[in-house]
């Protein structure tokens, strides 16, 4: 008895689920971008409203003289929208605990801070 099989066209379905893989973890990273395009445009508008008092006592001065840091501090709170997002449709399918995120959130924190100082 013989089997009309190809080795082609289970390499084929394989590629065709890979690239259904692809183009879905595609769209999904484009929506939750969105998403935290439009809750980061929901944000005060300037370090003085966003940061405490003694956060701004402390970096007041440097946020309103270098540039750079103001690209860095909204790179850094669009990650955390990007974050809150991740999250939220995270605890749909696999409950994060608070800590962890918060941890999550003191890591990146951390690094952008490291990058700056560097």
């Amino acid at each position: 008895m013989r089997y009309d099989y190809s080795p082609y066209s289970a390499q084929n379905e394989q590629w065709e689920r890979e690239e259904e893989a692809a183009a879905y973890k595609e769209m999904m990273a484009e929506e939750q971008g969105d998403q935290a395009l439009e809750l980061y445009n929901n944000l005060p508008e300037g370090t003085g409203a966003i940061f405490s008092p003694k956060m701004n006592e402390l970096f007041g001065q440097i946020f309103d003289t270098d540039s750079d840091i103001d690209e860095q501090v909204n790179s850094l709170l669009y990650q955390l929208c990007l974050m809150q997002v991740q999250r939220q449709e995270a605890a749909v399918w696999n409950p994060v605990s608070t800590t962890t995120f918060l941890m999550r959130i003191i890591t990146k924190v951390k690094e952008l801070v490291s990058r700056s100082w560097t």
